[in-house]
C-alpha cells in the first residue's frame, strides 16, 4: 500500500490547495490531516475509509471532494473552523459547552449507527462529525470513550462523575449528569461507577475475566497477578498482599507489549499515566527527574491508576563510571517512587526491547517483581489471534488459515494484525463480499521479508 504522498499546492477544493501536512496515521497510508492555502484544515482519506463511513451512514457526499493524483482517487473534507480532536489521544474539551456539543454529536451518530467502533475516531466539531479512522486494537465501551475524551485521555467512565470532575475540573457534578443525559447513555446498562478500590465488594469475580486474544500465557499472568488481586482485595489483604507488584514486559518490537498493556488498562478502567522519552526527557539538569516525580504524584492522587513506562532503557539503563549525574538521579527517582506508588494503589508496568540494558537494581524484587518475556508468537497464539480477528468479518466457507499459521510462526503479532487488515482492504478493492485465501495470499505477499531464522521459538520464556 502506497503512502498518501500529495504534493504541496495540489487542489483540494475550489480555491483551496494543500499547504502542509499536519498529522497522519503511523504509516501515512490511510489518512492525512493538512493545512490549506486558505488557512483551513482538510482531512484526506483513501476510498476504503470513505466507503466504510458512507456504508455506515456517517457522512453525506455533499461534504466530500474528490482528489485525483496519479492513479490515486482520494476523498477530501475541508474543515473551516472549530475543534478537531483524535479520540485515540484526545486533547479534550476546554469548557462545558464544548462537552455538550460533543455529547450531541455522539448521540446523533449512535442514532444512525449503534455499532460502529469509535475508539480510533476523529471528532470534527464544526461539521458535527465523529468518523472512525481504522479498526482500533483496543475497543472500549462508549461510557469509557466519552470519559476518556472529557479527561483528555484518562481511561475513566463518564459514569464515574467524581473522577471525571477531579480531572476535568471545569465541570460540576450536574454538568457531568447533563452530558450523560444528552449523550443518551443508559445508566441501567453501564451502572453507577463507584470507587474502583471497592470493586471486590460489588462484583462477582467469576463473572469477569481479562481476555487477551493470541497471548494466553500473558492473559493468564495478568488474571492471576493483577486482576484476581484487584477484584478480591480483602482475601489478599488478610495475608499481607495489598496490591499487584510492578511488572516489566520485554521482548522484540512488534510482539504485542503495548497492545497487551492497553487491553489491561481498558479492562481495569483506571486512569493511565505514561512516562516516555517524548514527553518526559529534558536536556535541562534535574528537569527529567522532576517530570518523573510529577507523573508519580498525579498517579497517586488519582489512584487506583496505572503508570506505563515505555522504553524503560531510556531512563533506567545501567549506572556506571560513565553515567552522568542526571542519569543516576533519574534511576534513583524511580527506585524511590516505585515502592511508594505500589503502596498507594498505583500499578507500574514497564516495557523494553533491551532488558539487558536495565540497571540491575530496577529488576530486583521490591521494584519490578515480575519480568515477562513477550516473544515471537507460537503457532497456537497465531491461530488464536487469526480466528479472533476474522470473527467479525465475512469470510468464505472454505477459508483455510492453517497455511498462514505456518507462514507467520516466528514473526511479530503485529504482522498477524496487518495480514487481516490488508486482506480486508484487498477484498473490498476487488469487489468481493468476503475474505478468501486469494486475498490472504495477496496480503501476505506485501509483508516485509523476515530475517529471523529461528524456527522453534516459543511465545513466552
Amino acid at each position: 500500500m502506497k503512502s498518501l504522498t500529495l504534493p504541496i499546492g495540489i487542489r483540494l477544493a475550489e480555491n483551496t490547495n494543500l499547504k502542509k501536512v499536519i498529522k497522519s496515521d503511523l504509516e501515512g497510508k490511510r489518512w492525512i490531516l493538512v493545512e490549506t492555502s486558505q488557512n483551513n484544515k482538510a482531512l484526506v482519506v483513501d476510498n476504503f475509509i470513505y466507503d466504510s463511513w458512507f456504508s455506515s451512514n456517517l457522512i453525506s457526499n455533499e461534504l466530500v471532494n474528490n482528489i485525483t493524483f496519479g492513479d490515486e482517487n482520494l476523498k477530501c473534507i475541508v474543515i473551516k473552523d472549530g475543534l478537531i480532536d483524535f479520540l485515540t489521544f484526545p486533547s479534550g474539551p476546554d469548557s462545558k459547552n464544548d462537552a455538550i456539543i460533543f455529547a450531541k454529536v455522539y448521540k446523533t451518530l449512535r442514532g444512525k449507527n449503534p455499532d460502529v467502533d469509535l475508539s480510533d475516531a476523529i471528532y470534527i466539531e464544526s461539521l458535527a462529525l465523529l468518523l472512525p479512522l481504522g479498526k482500533s486494537n483496543s475497543k472500549i465501551t462508549d461510557d469509557l470513550l466519552i470519559g476518556k475524551w472529557l479527561t483528555s485521555g484518562f481511561h475513566i467512565s463518564v459514569m464515574d462523575s467524581e473522577r471525571v470532575r477531579k480531572i476535568a475540573n471545569f465541570l460540576s457534578e450536574d454538568d457531568v449528569k447533563d452530558i450523560i443525559s444528552i449523550s443518551g447513555l443508559n445508566h441501567s446498562h453501564y451502572g453507577v461507577v463507584t470507587k474502583q478500590k471497592n470493586i471486590d465488594s460489588e462484583q462477582n469475580p467469576s463473572e469477569r475475566m481479562f481476555i487477551l486474544e493470541g497471548r494466553e500465557y500473558l492473559q493468564n499472568f495478568f488474571n492471576e497477578y493483577v486482576v484476581d488481586i484487584v477484584e478480591n482485595r480483602e482475601k489478599y489483604k488478610r495475608l499481607g498482599v495489598s496490591f499487584p507488584s510492578a511488572i516489566a514486559l520485554h521482548g522484540p518490537p512488534g510482539c504485542g507489549k503495548t497492545y497487551a498493556v492497553d487491553k489491561l488498562v481498558d479492562y481495569l478502567g483506571w486512569p493511565k499515566f505514561e512516562i516516555d522519552a517524548s514527553s518526559i526527557a529534558s536536556p535541562y539538569i534535574h528537569e527529567t527527574s522532576k517530570k518523573i516525580a510529577e507523573v508519580f504524584d498525579k498517579a497517586i492522587d488519582n489512584s487506583p491508576s496505572v503508570i506505563v513506562i515505555d522504553e524503560m532503557d531510556a531512563f533506567l539503563s545501567k549506572r556506571g563510571s560513565n553515567s552522568g549525574n542526571h542519569q543516576i538521579e533519574e534511576v534513583s527517582e524511580f527506585l524511590r517512587r516505585i515502592p511508594e506508588a505500589s503502596e498507594n494503589d498505583v500499578l507500574i508496568i514497564g516495557m523494553t526491547n533491551r532488558l539487558e540494558a536495565l540497571d540491575p537494581a530496577i529488576l530486583r524484587t521490591g521494584r519490578f517483581d515480575h519480568s515477562i518475556c513477550v516473544d515471537y508468537a507460537s503457532k497456537e497464539e497465531i491461530r488464536s489471534l487469526l480466528n479472533y480477528l476474522l470473527s467479525d468479518k465475512p469470510t468464505c466457507s472454505d477459508l483455510d488459515i492453517e497455511p498462514y499459521v505456518q507462514l507467520l510462526e516466528g514473526r511479530p503479532l503485529s504482522d498477524v494484525s496487518f495480514l487481516i487488515k490488508e486482506s480486508a482492504r484487498l477484498t473490498a478493492k476487488h469487489g468481493k463480499d468476503s475474505i478468501d485465501n486469494a486475498s490472504l495470499d495477496e496480503a501476505y505477499s506485501t509483508l516485509p521479508k523476515q530475517n529471523n531464522t529461528s524456527e522453534n521459538r516459543i511465545g513466552f520464556i
